[in-house]
């Protein structure tokens, strides 16, 4: 499926429902999910120079859409579109990061999307596991990393994102060499710690809060710069 209407490509718009996406708390929903970013993330699928968004306009605020692990290579945006945050709740028994972010120069022509660099915005959703703690330790809310080919900087911004109840890490940073803002998050009582990071890369995260993490609720390794503005911090 593609956006339907003409308007909605004049604004980037991608709508998850036209790919499919069940959020009913029951069916597995990663192949429409993972369908509807990629659709999000090609240029086809919009008119003009418009940011391409993945919308999840038109689900209740209490959906829950059961995924297992989706994969973010190039620039778009991802907004939840409802009064509250749409729940991504990991499958049972999944072993990897819910969200992978590698952003790619190989995927994509990222200087004609307007110069590096190229920008992965996430809003309005939250992160958690059908697992908890009982599940693996390598089961992260969010996971930053380079391209294993042709790696591009990138900024990440996430706005709005709750991630709670992870059996790994909250956010889980490694070897990621970009920027990532932060805007009114919350990464609360994951399984191991709730924010990781490592790599040549620059954080500024303003308001929200860190806190009840089993291990740590911040881990800030070699090469990192970390600035944080009214964020909570507890330990």
């Amino acid at each position: 499926a593609k956006a339907t209407t003409v308007q909605a490509r004049l604004q980037g718009l991608v709508y998850a429902k036209d790919y499919g996406v069940t959020c009913d708390g029951v069916t597995d929903t990663t192949t429409a999910l993972q369908n509807a970013i990629n659709a999000a993330q090609d240029s086809s699928t919009t008119i003009g120079n418009a940011t391409r968004r993945l919308s999840f306009a038109g689900y209740s605020a209490d959906s829950i859409c059961v995924v297992s692990s989706v994969e973010i290579n190039k620039p778009f945006a991802w907004y939840g579109d409802t009064a509250q945050p749409v729940l991504i709740r990991q499958k049972a028994g999944t072993t990897v990061p819910l969200i992978n972010i590698k952003p790619s120069y190989s995927t994509t022509n990222w200087n004609a999307l307007g110069g590096l660099p190229a920008e992965i915005h996430l809003r309005d959703i939250t992160l958690s596991s059908a697992d908890g703690c009982a599940g693996s330790a390598n089961a992260h809310g969010i996971y930053m990393t380079d391209a294993s080919v042709n790696p591009i900087q990138a900024r990440v911004i996430l706005e709005n994102v709750r991630i709670w109840g992870m059996p790994g890490n909250g956010i889980y940073a490694t070897g990621f060499n970009g920027f990532v803002e932060g805007y009114k998050n919350f990464l609360l009582n994951n399984c191991k710690s709730n924010l990781v990071t490592s790599g040549q890369s620059d954080w500024k995260w303003y308001s929200g809060e860190l806190s009840t993490a089993q291990e740590d609720n911040l881990v800030v390794n070699t090469g990192v710069a970390m600035h944080f503005y009214g964020t909570y911090i507890y330990t």
